[in-house]
């Protein structure tokens, strides 16, 4: 766990990216946000979180194949 230190956050989403994942499914924006600086092909799943447009994470939430979406995008 990290906890809220932002630079073993860092660290975790650099840990992660490098597995080569097909998707991240992130709890909150406070998890998917230090993924998202990290790469832009990896589809991006938040659980729970505000206004994802606000924060940069997506561009729309009405066009599904974006990289990040709130919900389910089979």
């Amino acid at each position: 766990m990290t906890g809220e230190d932002p630079q073993q956050r860092k660290a975790a989403a650099a840990e992660l990216i490098a597995t080569g994942p097909d998707l991240v499914v992130a709890a909150g924006m406070i998890d998917a946000l230090p993924v998202h600086a990290l790469t832009r092909t990896i589809k991006i799943v938040v659980i729970t979180g505000g206004d994802l447009m606000a924060v940069g994470l997506t561009d729309s939430l009405a066009r599904s194949g974006q990289q990040r979406n709130r919900g389910y995008d089979p």
